[in-house]
């Protein structure tokens, strides 16, 4: 993107900053600046960390930086954010060092040097300089920017606020007065033909920032876009997932109540098998024997019909494998009544 030619302005403030190193170098006043540089770019405020030397801060007013942006075609809404940052970081700052710091408008220093020398000796009187390299100087936009920048300013509440604030913790040097019969007459040929040239060469620059600032908008829009629709389906992704699932829940539970239905249905059967073998293996027939040949009896019939697994029987009931039972033995007068399954055909 082109921009309409830089001003001097910072030449401007690089001189009078200059002048007055040379002028106060011998006094014990240090002085910080927080204006623009020659490229346009403010320098970083810094603060000795522990002096009690007096300190000079030179701050650029709101009015000032709005006319330097429009001179060099960038967008008020632009410097009136960063100068409103900028402002409240100063007043900050100033806040904590109150009565060593003093605050100075570069744009004072600049159009009316007497005045800023007169307070200042006021306010710093053990200070002896001279300030003889001082002189007015003009600043380099026109007074109708000049005009146009203060409305501008005067529209933002924020803005206005901090101005006041500076304003009232600064030095009390008059502002820069912008005359409309000065601006007028900056309008008359052959001005009038510079100040359009220079006014279309701004609108051209704000046209392209314009540009630039909707195609990024539809950049994001378009992105926007992709990223709604993907966001969509991965939740009709996640609906039909829920669904699957409540889906398999239920199926889950019907299942369960099946399993525990045929549970309950083998351990019936169990008990009912247990039970026949116990009166097969107690007839009325081995009733009559001899308790020692009846047990004998019991026990071939057992191991002979293969009905018990002993393997399988000692490793699915471990409580008869600890005590070291015999499974046949058990089955016959315990299993059987307690509804166990001989083998895993019965599980």
């Amino acid at each position: 993107m082109t921009t309409p030619a830089t001003t001097t302005i910072g030449s401007q403030y690089a001189e009078v900053i200059a002048k007055l190193h040379d002028i106060l170098g011998r006094t014990t006043l240090r002085i910080i600046s927080a204006v623009p540089t020659e490229n346009g770019s403010e320098s970083a405020l810094s603060f000795p960390e522990e002096t009690v030397a007096p300190i000079l801060i030179l701050y650029e007013t709101a009015e000032d930086a709005v006319a330097r942006g429009l001179l060099r075609g960038i967008l008020p809404s632009k410097v009136m954010a960063k100068w409103i940052t900028d402002a409240a970081t100063l007043l900050s700052q100033h806040r904590g060092r109150r009565r060593q710091a003093t605050l100075a408008s570069i744009g004072s220093v600049l159009t009316e040097p007497a005045n800023f020398v007169k307070e200042l000796r006021s306010r710093l009187k053990e200070l002896e300089f001279s300030e003889d390299k001082l002189s007015p100087v003009k600043p380099v936009w026109p007074a109708l920017q000049g005009l146009l920048a203060r409305q501008i300013v005067a529209s933002d509440p924020v803005a206005t606020r901090l101005s006041l604030e500076l304003e009232a913790a600064a030095l009390p040097t008059p502002a820069v007065h912008y005359d409309c019969d000065v601006a007028a007459s900056e309008l008359n040929a052959p001005n009038l033909e510079t100040e359009c040239t220079l006014l279309r060469a701004q609108i051209t620059h704000l046209q392209q920032a314009i540009q630039e600032h909707e195609s990024a908008l539809a950049a994001k829009q378009q992105q926007f876009s992709a990223t709604y629709l993907a966001l969509t389906a991965a939740q009709d992704r996640v609906d039909g997932l829920e669904a699957t699932l409540k889906g398999l829940t239920v199926q889950s539970a019907r299942d369960r109540a099946n399993l525990d239905q045929l549970a309950a249905k083998r351990q019936q059967l169990l008990q009912e098998f247990g039970q026949i073998m116990h009166r097969v293996l107690n007839g009325s027939g081995l009733m009559s024997w001899p308790i020692n040949w009846r047990k004998a009896e019991q026990l071939r019939i057992v191991r002979d019909c293969g009905l018990i697994d002993p393997d399988w029987y000692l490793k699915n009931y471990p409580d008869v494998a600890q005590a070291g039972l015999d499974p046949f033995k058990h089955y016959i007068n315990h299993g059987a009544k307690e509804g166990r399954a001989p083998n895993e055909s019965f599980s």
